[in-house]
């Protein structure tokens, strides 16, 4: 079973616990009223979406096939890489 299929059915207290274990912080993006932070765990990225506004997480979920990574590439800065 994919961690795509687990993490669906697990409740968001138990999704933050296995992250905060077992995840490994990438990058982060704002956007408008989110702040949208990219783990990496088990050969797979994870989101997690909070609310600024709120001051909560809205959301965690596991990116399908690389859907929204985008996102991320965008903020990633390579200048020292090429100097």
């Amino acid at each position: 079973m994919k961690l795509h299929d687990v993490y669906k059915q697990l409740p968001i207290e138990e999704k933050i616990e296995i992250l905060m274990r077992k995840g490994e912080f990438v990058i982060s993006y704002e956007d408008l009223d989110f702040e949208t932070w990219l783990y990496a765990m088990d050969g797979e990225f994870v989101e997690i979406v909070y609310s600024i506004v709120f001051n909560r997480i809205e959301d965690i979920r596991v990116l399908e096939n690389g859907k929204r990574i985008d996102k991320y590439l965008e903020n990633i800065d390579i200048t020292e890489l090429i100097n």
